[in-house]
């Protein structure tokens, strides 16, 4: 049923928009489904048929199993309506990422109340419920009934064994026994990843992603070998193998810096990038008048990649949560906060929430970090939702802190986490924003843009303005339009250094990421600084690729490919130029194979560095 809800909802992904092949995708993925359904009733199924044998009383054991199923089909269903929103944020059949939140319990609960979309998936859910419940009694009365049965030990274990060998064949998910138990790739039969993606089973997807964990495409000696040619690193440093000493021939200079991450900031939705109709007016301006980073990727589809990568120039591969994993989140790192803190900064973060959301506060607090600003830290009457403040009311939080601290003898470095433009946010009545339009996925768009015209209104009339450099880039982008394995709008984001009296006007069209958001900074403060990071100072150097992770893929791209790599292995390249979704890897066998060693040798070479504890600050 949520297989066929989703080809319904969206069938212009179908090739052709052809039905023939969202059958096929239907029928593939039986598959998947005969298995999971034979892996939750293989084992009460198997007692009960045992019992059937040899003709033992079953009402007490039936009871135990009717409870049993009960609960089984219960969590199943649970699954499989996660899965509907899951896709649709993620554009990902449910995986281990869908536990992002278990360390947030009570934020996750109070944001699923709180977003009526979700509402429909409730119902749907509560629907399905009933249904398996009806048929659970009912196949049960049958088999009370059929179990008292006359019949001899033969007919009975006729009976076993023809249950048993269905059974079996349902785990093996294919009755072909001269081919191998279902895997994960049977499910990629067709060029387009739309109809792979229904093929899957959600909660196959969701075990299955348990299996992999550290990236191992290559030898962590040849993986690092490639990126100090890629940086040129001639000298061998003491403490990393990956850091250079960066030095400056011009004056350092401190202004304040401020990094604004915004909620799902997709370029899709950046009216000077993608849009005729002007959504953000206000972020078109701040481009125009300032860096503007057009060609520029998130390093991950997630918030804490946004926050980790933005700020400690690092990627991370697959679903690994360096803000919480209990060791990547003791280790040292280098980065903003940390290197700006040596040179006399002091630093803040303001999140409009819950600051132990994904560990923000425990982490951000022992990595560079003076003051968190949460929840705990606003008036209760502020508070919009279950995400706290709204953008404006953060903006105003900050607004009061720069003016109350821009005179003290320290320079200051503030990070601000936004939400109003979350997938699915309702954005506060507030007299002065005027919607531009009344569509459903730009209105959090348009109330993000507002939020930061009137801040900058007001913060432009402030004496501290002029000495602040400030950027605004994505946490990450959102599902708009979901083509590829990995959406390009997931990632693509645009990234905007502001300081009309600092910096001059420029568009910058080479690839870059939030990685490079780090060295980028540094170099406009004319800084000398050790760089043991995978960024580059986008203003001196050039990158051939941007490259990324979601949950399940590695992803690399420039203007005209697009290189992905699942966790299984599978691999695909897709033309740019060309509107259909067609591997064309093995007709560019070379793009393919560099593509690939850029992605796995830069993503494995942050995994080492990590694991081996290797990412503090040099002092060579």
């Amino acid at each position: 049923m949520s297989r066929l809800y989703l080809i319904l909802k969206y069938n212009e992904l179908l090739p052709n928009n052809s039905f023939s092949w969202a059958l096929e995708s239907i029928l593939q993925g039986l598959q998947f489904d005969s298995m999971i359904a034979s892996s939750v009733i293989a084992l009460p199924l198997l007692i009960l048929s045992i019992l059937f044998l040899f003709k033992v009383n079953t009402d007490s054991a039936l009871r135990l199993f009717k409870y049993l199923f009960y609960l089984l089909f219960l969590a199943v269903i649970v699954l499989v309506v996660a899965d509907l929103p899951f896709f649709e944020y993620y554009n990902s059949r449910l995986s281990k990422g869908i536990l992002s939140w278990a360390d947030s319990p009570e934020q996750m609960f109070a944001a699923l109340i709180d977003e009526d979309f979700y509402y429909v998936y409730y119902l749907l859910g509560a629907i399905l419920i009933l249904i398996v419940f009806y048929l659970n009694n009912f196949l049960f009365n049958r088999y009370r009934a059929e179990s008292k049965m006359e019949l001899n030990f033969i007919q009975r274990l006729t009976f076993f064994m023809v249950f048993g060998l269905a059974i079996f064949i349902g785990l093996r998910g294919s009755a072909d026994f001269k081919d191998k138990p279902l895997t994960t790739e049977k499910a990629f039969f067709s060029n387009s990843a739309f109809l792979n993606q229904m093929a899957m089973n959600p909660i196959f997807n969701f075990f299955d992603s348990f299996r992999y964990s550290d990236l191992t495409a290559e030898t962590d000696e040849e993986a690092v070998d490639f990126v100090r040619k890629q940086f040129k690193i001639d000298l061998e440093s003491t403490c990393s193998p990956v850091n250079r000493k960066i030095a400056c021939k011009d004056s350092e200079i401190k202004p304040s810096v401020v990094l604004i991450l915004v909620e799902s900031l997709s370029a899709a939705k950046v009216s000077i990038m993608k849009e005729k109709e002007k959504t953000t007016p206000t972020i078109d301006s701040l481009a125009e008048n300032g860096l503007f980073f057009s060609n520029f990727y998130s390093n991950g589809v997630h918030t804490y990649n946004g926050i980790f990568s933005s700020l400690y120039g690092l990627p991370v591969a697959w679903n690994k949560k360096p803000l919480s994993d209990s060791y990547l989140s003791q280790i040292a790192y280098s980065g903003l906060p940390v290197i700006l803190k040596e040179k006399g900064y002091f630093n803040s973060f303001f999140c409009t929430g819950d600051s132990k959301f994904d560990n923000m506060e425990g982490f951000l607090l022992n990595h560079g970090f003076d003051k968190i600003f949460s929840r705990e830290s606003y008036r209760k009457e502020d508070i919009y939702n279950a995400w706290g403040l709204s953008d404006h009311k953060l903006y105003d939080y900050f607004y009061d802190y720069m003016n109350a601290n821009y005179k003290k003898k320290a320079p200051l470095f503030t990070s601000l986490l936004t939400v109003s433009s979350h997938h699915g946010y309702d954005p506060p009545c507030v007299e002065d924003f005027t919607p531009i339009s009344n569509n459903y996925y730009s209105m959090p768009y348009e109330f993000a843009d507002w939020s930061l015209r009137r801040f900058f209104k007001k913060a432009s009339q402030m004496p501290w303005f002029n000495n602040t450099i400030f950027i605004i880039v994505g946490d990450h982008g959102q599902n708009f339009n979901p083509k590829y394995e990995v959406p390009i709008d997931y990632v693509h984001v645009p990234m905007i250094i502001y300081a009309p009296q600092l910096i001059a006007t420029k568009e910058i069209e080479s690839p870059g990421m939030q990685i490079d958001i780090f060295p980028t900074v540094m170099g406009l403060l004319n800084a000398e600084y050790q760089n043991n990071t995978l960024g580059i100072d986008l203003l001196k150097e050039k990158r051939p690729y941007a490259y990324f992770s979601s949950d399940d893929y590695l992803g690399c791209i420039d203007e005209n490919f697009y290189f992905l790599m699942g966790k299984s292995g599978r691999e695909v390249l897709y033309d740019l130029r060309n509107e259909e979704q067609v591997d064309v890897s093995k007709s560019n066998i070379e793009r393919t194979k560099e593509m690939k060693k850029y992605v796995v040798c830069m993503t494995q070479t942050s995994q080492f560095l990590m694991n081996s504890g290797m990412t503090g600050i040099c002092r060579d």
